[in-house]
């Protein structure tokens, strides 16, 4: 796969740094300048460090987990992943730990004693002004130390939280590859996203706060010994008041451990329902079906976000804590400190104060930690429960057998074949008594007793009905299917090519190539044998053209045949083809038959000796070119020989096989090839087999590519801002959170808060004076007139002030600030919640009504980016830095912002853009797991995982150092501040304001601890309001036109009650910059008619349907019922008509909602329906009938019950028209058969278009309509256009091979033939106009 961001990065200079540069950040002020200039692009990131390399923490992580799983066995105890990750990084978590807490404690304390000897020097007149110098001096040198001190803290845990998210991902991207079926029926693509985006974001940001877990007690218990110094017994009151809370705190922790785990799988099932609402888009769309899923995210989101409103208000209630217990415990310890009878001093209050300052900082950071460690042990609780989940049992390749105790046949028994004895060892593939089921809990085997001997040098096609196990048999040879009994033994490498054409987004080379060393001859050999050649050269960069995601740009027949090339090109002995072949016309898929298949995979030409094994599955057309053949009956091989003897035996195989017309197809190469085998199977239930997306015609003539393609390919790269984040980004997510009234009143209590906190401290200081000039004098017998003389300047003149009134009004102000403080939490969680909830539904709602053309350039990843990290971080990370800015912006402050928003948040924004390949790469390794590992290239998709987290960490690292080195010089731009504010006490102070010296000495320690704090959450505030940024561009994308019809346009209830269509003058692009695919269409379809639509690829076959449907840009008019559909809701018209697509999606959920999600329908009409397509039976033998679970993509149905289901639903709703979109391409003869006579009667009164690659399937139409370039080059009845022997039609047929072309002549001379001959003229058969 394709890593995208290769280039060769920039050296990083912090590697070389000194230890002043890196205290200082100076290593980063080079990018920094470059940032002011000019825009920042990914390649001036720097370098990962060494020690930062996915590849190193994935694999030091791996190899001490694999070591704990060994332990933890021979201890028959549970492993835990926590320990393990505590081996890998507890040495250094704990050392920092030790160097925060040592420099944390005794700086704080420094501070508290050196703050009580310089009041105590304003307080004495006689003090040196000197001492007083050195003593201010010194507290600037304390307080520039703590903050170098929690800066250097600050990076080097943020660091470490990165190394430990880098090295879990890692660690779960390799236990994905290596999940057993079962495990991925029960953990969705939604919950290994959610583990990675969401559950190991928490490690980046709580590592900071974990240390002060265990510094919190024991700076508290320091800081109690100094405060009984001070004041005592009374300390302990106070202090006693701080710590009663935490028996509270540590239950809410609880609760919100309980809540936060319903909220990570509230939030998994969301992640994996957008996941699959954005895969299955474009049918939603053609069924109208986008309210249903309306409803359902909603609903989701709904039983998400009340999960997490509950886990924000208990964080509202212990920020609460934060802003009052303080106070309350200063308020306390004084009140208590008076009753003993002591008195108030400036110097010993404030120097109480300034330690519960630091008790206050302790609490900001001790209570958050409580929190943070909770939800890590959450999320360590998920992961660690996904790594324990079962994995593929991988066996040597040579011998397969059940991981159950049973009795096996030996590699060296000789085993019978009926020509002789042979070693068993001799041959290519063998099941021994083989059964195996996908999990434990399936009622029926999915294989039984199977007991197969293919030798070397042959060919097998396996055919079978609907769910009869034919893929399950080549998962089994894959190891995918666990075996309960019996052996495979395999002999040589394997080679394998989905049943659904799995490509990633790299370009044609790549994909033909994944992994394998280029060998230029065999290159070009498979590009001919797979039929390229012209493809290539139609390609605008050959094959180096970029496929996009899922192989986007490609048509399906294109797609069908790189994913062949692919398992062609593999040097293998056994090469296992799923219905390979389903997705090309005749012409070549008769070409691959004959110069892949049945040449050079067989015979193995392309430059090996060695011959080689060819199983392939559900080729019913090419079954004559065997010698022998299986047959199965419930899941057993019953027949088994060539296709001649199955063929003389009447079997069940040759009523079925000879149904298909397809049969002539290859008649003239039978005798030209010798496959071997032909396994038939029967009907089973419980089968699972790939998805399968079926694709389109492909009609290709082989040429020698004479084009140069020198231009390189461009991708198509994810855009992001350059500018600030606006301040109307902020609004707009303030204001999502509810009504102007709502808004207004959160800022208003805020500010509330903020005065009353305020307040409260400037009351003391005037409490202490009054205690210092007041209540201490009233026993020298001064007045009290004469002291509030001296006070009638001051806000005491009101009233008679005494020590019990101050003490009510201190109390009155604390209580004020708590209950302010709860009501203020309880509208910033409403606020947050619904701003959180509706950015969700508005981004939901823009995606779904997107144009196709938009989706199909995206990639899903990038989709699946914003509805989870981006959500998940508006939904946790946003609030937390809100409500922090809220707490610590109580003072103001400046600063220089151009600087930190032309830096940081641009690498913000590339973080966000450098995760989207990480889930891009994930989704893609997940839908494609089982040939990445038949191909054995797990450790190449984990390199290029490791490429891809590389860059993300690149932007990551880079973006804590600006956040950072930002912070750090701010604090050191607001210690000069403090200095000037300091020394000025020294010259202005005299006895008329030096009480406001403590408090402004106070104040000024508060602000150095807080302003880094401020600026710290100023900065994380812009940062994650690039989440909201990043979900508001999702919210702007093109939008389809409205669902809904104007009042005045309405059509009939009725309508279309013919089902008449007409194009006139009719255009179609599916950009607004592309060319046009279809031209000038002009024709009529008249009502209940059956047209055919026939083509080679890219002759605008899918695009007339999408004509129909509006899903592009169309330019021109189209009538339905005389009624121009362009006049209407997109709704009105899509709902009018049905689909049967060719990808037969179903969503996960019930089999109700998959057939009638609105409940329009009684039951007996699903029912019928179900019986109609002979899925009746399957459905009431599942556990609930209607009522049963459908897996993630119907898994647990085949795909041809899924195109059964698509058949159904058609059924129920009984439109005028139906489109079949290469509707039986993937199925076999007799389901075939039921679609095609079901619709013949179900559809009789009904317009019905038809597109395909087979002619047999469309020569019995009442008109071909034949396609070129995008435009009508014939439109007719089969029959007529066969007679113009120079006509596209009679050419197609032709082509198809001279018995073919014999047989559809035929067919459409007895069609014709039914019709109403005028003047009852003779009909004339096409042979007898030859003639």
């Amino acid at each position: 796969m394709d890593a995208t961001n290769k280039e060769e990065k920039q050296h990083n200079p912090r590697s070389e740094a000194n230890i002043l540069g890196i205290i200082t950040f100076s290593w980063i002020f080079e990018i920094v300048k470059k940032g002011l200039k000019q825009d920042l692009n990914f390649i001036d990131l720097y370098k990962n460090l060494n020690e930062d390399s996915s590849e190193l923490l994935g694999n030091k992580l791996q190899k001490l987990w694999n070591n704990d799983l060994i332990n933890s066995e021979k201890k028959n105890q549970k492993p835990s992943f926590l320990n393990t990750l505590f081996k890998m990084f507890g040495s250094t978590f704990m050392l920092w730990g030790i160097y925060i807490a040592i420099l944390e404690i005794s700086l704080n304390i420094s501070i508290g004693t050196i703050v009580g000897h310089i009041i105590s020097h304003f307080e004495s007149s006689s003090a040196d002004n000197s001492i007083r110098i050195y003593l201010l001096i010194g507290l600037v040198i304390l307080l520039v130390m703590r903050i170098v001190t929690f800066c250097i803290y600050e990076m080097a845990a943020a660091h470490l939280g990165m190394k430990i998210r880098i090295a879990t991902s890692n660690l779960i991207y390799k236990k994905a590859l290596r999940l057993k079926v079962s495990s991925m029926n029960q953990i969705s693509t939604g919950q290994i996203l959610n583990l990675i985006s969401n559950d190991l974001n928490r490690f980046d940001f709580g590592i900071i706060l974990l240390s002060f877990l265990w510094i919190g007690p024991i700076e508290t218990a320091v800081v109690t010994y100094f405060l009984w110094q001070e004041v005592s017994v009374s300390s302990l009151f106070g202090v006693s008041t701080l710590v009663m809370f935490i028996p509270l705190q540590l239950w809410l922790v609880s609760k919100k451990s309980e809540i936060l785990l319903k909220s990570a799988k509230r939030t998994d099932e969301r992640v994996h329902l957008m996941n699959e609402i954005i895969l299955g888009l474009r049918a939603i769309k053609m069924y109208t079906w986008e309210p249903f899923f309306d409803n359902i995210a909603k609903s989701s989101r709904k039983k998400e976000i009340n999960e997490i409103k509950k886990s924000f208000y208990i964080n509202g209630i212990s920020y609460s804590f934060i802003i009052f217990n303080t106070r309350l415990a200063l308020f306390v310890t004084l009140f208590a400190y008076i009753l003993i009878g002591n008195n108030l001093t400036a110097s010993k209050v404030f120097v109480i104060t300034s330690y519960y300052y630091i008790l206050q900082r302790l609490i900001q950071l001790f209570l958050p930690s409580i929190g943070v460690s909770a939800e890590s042990l959450v999320s360590v609780k998920r992961i660690e429960d996904f790594l324990l989940k079962e994995e593929k049992n991988r066996q040597p390749n040579n011998v397969i057998k059940a991981t159950a105790g049973t009795t096996n046949k030996t590699i060296n028994e000789k085993i019978n074949d009926g020509n002789g004895t042979e070693q068993l060892s001799r041959f290519g593939v063998t099941f021994i008594n083989v059964s195996a089921k996908w999990t434990a809990f399936q009622a029926n085997n999915t294989l039984e007793n199977i007991h197969l001997i293919i030798k070397p040098n042959r060919l097998v096609a396996i055919v079978g009905q609907v769910g009869a196990g034919k893929s399950s048999l080549l998962q089994a040879i894959l190891q995918e299917l666990p075996l309960i009994k019996g052996s495979i033994s395999l002999r040589g490498v394997v080679s394998y090519a989905s049943q659904e054409p799995w490509l990633f987004a790299g370009s044609v080379k790549q994909n033909i190539l994944f992994g394998s060393p280029m060998d230029k001859k065999r290159y070009d050999k498979v590009i001919e044998v797979c039929a390229l050649k012209l493809d290539l050269e139609q390609f605008p960069h050959g094959d180096r053209t970029i496929v996009g995601e899922k192989g986007i740009s490609l048509s399906g027949g294109q797609k069908s045949r790189i994913n062949l090339a692919r398992a062609i090109y593999k040097q293998a002995d056994i090469y296992l083809l799923d219905d390979p072949l389903s997705a090309v016309d005749t012409e070549v898929g008769k070409h691959l038959f004959e110069k892949c298949i049945n040449g050079n995979v067989k015979q193995k030409d392309m430059h090996t000796h060695n011959p080689s094994n060819t199983i392939f599955n559900k080729c019913r057309a090419y079954c004559h070119n065997g010698k022998r053949n299986y047959k199965k009956k419930l899941n057993h091989s019953t027949d088994k020989g060539s296709y001649k003897q199955l063929r003389e035996s009447g079997s069940y195989f040759t009523k079925n096989i000879e149904y298909s017309s397809e049969t002539s197809i290859l008649s003239n190469v039978i005798d030209k090839t010798s496959a071997d085998i032909v396994v038939k199977y029967s009907m089973n239930e419980d089968s699972q087999q790939q998805n399968l997306n079926p694709v389109n015609t492909s009609i290709k003539q082989i040429k020698t590519i004479n084009k140069e393609h020198t231009s390189e390919p461009v991708e198509i790269v994810e855009t992001h801002s350059t500018e600030n984040v606006a301040l109307g980004v902020f609004f707009k997510y303030i204001f999502s959170g509810g009504n102007s009234f709502k808004v207004l009143a959160l800022i208003s209590f805020c500010i509330l808060t903020q005065v009353l906190s305020s307040g409260a401290d400037y009351w003391i200081t005037d409490w202490i004076h009054l205690e210092e000039n007041v209540f201490q004098t009233i026993n020298s017998s001064k007045s009290i007139n004469s002291s509030t003389t001296v006070l009638s300047d001051e806000l005491l003149t009101s009233f008679s002030a005494s020590r019990k009134s101050c003490i009510i009004i201190f109390a009155g102000l604390i209580f004020l600030i708590i209950i302010a403080t709860f009501l203020q939490s309880a509208l910033f969680v409403s606020v947050c919640t619904e701003a959180s909830m509706t950015l969700h539904n508005r981004m939901f709602f823009s995606i779904t009504r997107a144009t196709i053309d938009f989706l199909s350039k995206t990639p899903t990843g990038r989709i699946l980016n914003r509805f989870s990290k981006d959500i998940g971080s508006i939904d946790e990370m946003l609030p937390f830095s809100l409500s922090n800015y809220y707490i610590v912006d109580d003072r103001k402050y400046n600063s220089s912002w151009n600087c930190k928003s032309l830096s940081d948040t641009t690498v913000n924004r590339f973080k966000g853009v450098a995760r989207s390949p990480i889930y891009t790469h994930v989704t893609s390794s997940l839908q494609g797991l089982a040939t990445i590992r038949a191909f054995n290239m797990e450790e190449t998709l984990i390199q290029e995982f490791t490429i891809h987290q590389d860059l993300h960490s690149s932007a990551w690292y880079l973006f804590l150092a600006l956040t950072r080195a930002f912070g750090f010089w701010l604090n050191i731009g607001g210690m000069i501040y403090i200095s000037i504010v300091i020394f000025f006490l020294i010259l202005l102070s005299d006895d008329r304001n030096k009480r406001y010296v403590g408090l402004t000495v106070s104040q000024v320690i508060l602000l150095s601890t807080m302003f880094q704090w401020v600026m710290r959450h100023t900065a994380d505030l812009e940062n994650h309001m690039t989440y909201v940024e990043r979900v508001l561009e999702y919210t702007n994308v093109p939008q389809e036109a409205v669902f809904e019809t104007t009042p005045d346009k309405l059509p009939p209830i009725d309508w279309p009650c013919h089902g008449n269509i007409i194009f006139k003058r009719f255009y179609l692009r599916y950009s607004c910059n592309s060319p046009f695919v279809l031209n000038n269409l002009n024709i009529e379809i008249k009502a209940a008619e059956k047209i055919g639509i026939v083509g080679r690829t890219g002759a605008g076959k899918s695009s007339l349907i999408s004509a129909l449907f509006r899903l592009a840009f169309n330019e021109g008019q189209v009538f339905i019922d005389d009624i121009e559909i362009h006049e209407l809701g997109l709704h009105d018209v899509r709902s009018k008509i049905s689909i049967i697509p060719q990808e037969p999606v179903l969503f996960s959920g019930t089999m109700r909602n998959n057939l009638d999600p609105f409940n329009e329908y009684p039951d007996h009409v699903l029912w019928n329906a179900l019986e109609e397509v002979e899925l009746k039976n399957v459905v009431e033998d599942l556990s609930d009938g209607l009522n049963s679970k459908i897996s993630e993509g119907g898994s647990n149905f085949s795909v041809g019950q899924r195109q059964l289901v698509c058949l159904a639903r058609a059924i129920i709703r009984n439109n005028k028209i139906l489109v079949l979109d290469e509707a039986t391409a993937n199925v076999d003869v007799q389901t075939d058969s039921l679609i095609q006579n079901t619709i013949r009667n179900k559809f009789r009164e009904c317009t019905v278009l038809t597109i395909a690659h087979r002619l047999n399937t469309v020569i019995d139409s009442d008109k071909i309509l034949v396609l070129n370039a995008g435009t009508v080059v014939e439109f007719d009845h089969p029959y007529i256009l066969l007679k113009n022997k120079d006509g596209y039609f009679h050419k197609l047929v032709e082509q198809t091979g001279q018995s073919t072309a014999q047989s559809l002549k035929t067919l459409a001379y007895e069609n014709y033939s039914k019709g109403e001959m005028p003047n009852g003229q003779r009909l004339s058969s096409i042979n007898e106009d030859e003639d």
